[in-house]
């Protein structure tokens, strides 16, 4: 009888043990997954935000095209027309 009590216990720890470990790599695969998920969504916000400011910025290089000649002096330098 204490025989087939300690076999069953040897059988019985190292199945608690692999299957503990089974569920620990399951919730551990899954909390990653979910993480993953979430950076995600934090990425599509931070994606749209910067292609609205990218918009608005070419908005306003359009409005305002930059001009193409040189001044003909610096303020200052008492030069000029």
């Amino acid at each position: 009888m204490k025989g087939m009590f300690f076999v069953g216990v040897l059988v019985l720890i190292p199945i608690v043990v692999l299957g503990g470990g089974f569920i620990y790599l399951v919730w551990r695969s899954l909390h990653t997954l979910y993480d993953d998920w979430q950076l995600g969504k934090e990425l599509d916000e931070i994606r749209e935000v910067s292609r609205a400011r990218r918009e608005r910025r070419d908005e306003t290089e359009n409005a305002h095209p930059p001009q193409d000649a040189p001044p003909t002096h610096l303020p200052g330098d008492g030069g000029g027309p």
